[in-house]
Order: C-alpha cells, then sequence, then structure tokens
C-alpha cells in the first residue's frame, strides 16, 4: 500500500532468471538496505566481484581464477597484500616473491631463478633468493654447494670435504 520505489514487492520472490545490469564497487548490483555500496557486481563477461565501502576486494574472473585484492587474477588463486594460514597444504611448487604468477617448477621465496638448473628442477626443490639463516640444527642428506664464500663458526662435522681452496686451522 506504501511502495518505497516503482516496484515493491514485500515477501518471497521467484524467477528463473534474473537480469540485472553490470555495475560497479561503488555501485554493486546486489546491495543492502542503508549500505549501498557493499555488494556483489560484475565487472565484465563471466567475472564476479564482492565489494565492501565501494572498493573492489575479491573477483572470480572468466578463466576461474581467483583474485583477492587484485582485480587480474592471473594464478588459480592470488592474494594481493599480506595473508596469513594457520595451516597450509600445498600440492606442487609454492613461490613467495614479488613476482606475479607461477613461472617456475620448483619453489622459490624471492624472484631470483636459479642459477644450477641441472639441481634445481622440481616441485620438491627449494630456492631461496637474498640472505638466510638457520637458528638452530641443519641436517643435509645430499650435497651442499656453495657457489660463492661460505664462513662456518662454531663446530664443523663431516665426512669427506671437498675443497678448490680451503683456510682455516685444519680441526675437522
Amino acid at each position: 500500500t506504501n511502495p518505497l520505489t516503482k516496484l515493491d514487492i514485500r515477501g518471497i520472490v521467484s524467477a528463473s532468471i534474473f537480469y540485472a545490469a553490470r555495475n560497479s564497487a561503488s555501485t554493486p548490483t546486489y546491495t543492502f538496505s542503508g549500505d549501498t555500496d557493499t555488494g556483489i557486481f560484475s565487472a565484465g563477461a563471466n567475472q564476479l566481484s564482492f565489494a565492501t565501502n565501494g572498493i573492489e576486494y575479491f573477483r572470480l574472473d572468466s578463466t576461474g581464477n581467483i583474485g583477492i585484492g587484485t582485480t587480474a587474477p592471473s594464478t588459480r588463486l592470488e592474494v594481493f597484500g599480506t595473508a596469513s594460514s594457520s595451516l597450509a597444504f600445498i600440492s606442487g611448487a609454492i613461490q613467495v616473491s614479488g613476482t606475479t604468477g607461477a613461472s617456475t617448477s620448483y619453489s622459490r621465496f624471492g624472484t631470483n631463478t636459479t642459477g644450477h638448473a641441472g639441481s634445481i628442477t622440481a616441485a620438491n626443490d627449494l630456492l631461496i633468493s637474498g640472505d638466510f639463516e638457520v637458528d638452530g640444527s641443519s641436517a643435509f642428506d645430499g650435497y651442499a654447494k656453495f657457489a660463492g664464500a661460505a664462513s662456518i663458526s662454531g663446530i664443523f662435522e663431516g665426512g669427506t670435504i671437498k675443497a678448490t681452496t680451503y683456510t682455516g686451522d685444519g680441526a675437522v
């Protein structure tokens, strides 16, 4: 009896297909009463986006990629910004770097690619570009290769040691 808009339906509505304008993050297609800049919209063909406070924070694109904090995800799940997890199970390679897109088959932390192509090639291999510190014990069940300088403080125990140049007190 007192419509609030041109079409005001109070109660349950059913439709086989609902068509709506694509709109944008600032004016989402599906919004909430009293919060018209928060909701769901389509930024383009075959895309679904979520916005709060007029800003797009989540996008599902036409290839099935999901972006959080990005409108152009290049991988199945791309998070732009800080993310955290209490537990993560990764099947395959993981890359943590300032680059976008998975471009190598081995796991890496940093942006460099390996200089040891014969050694680091598979998803269970790891490349760390930058400084690396272990505050505790380390065990190596294979070879340890050093392409640059290496220093050891404390006790070094080993079986066979091969070196081109060795400088030290000879205590092994």
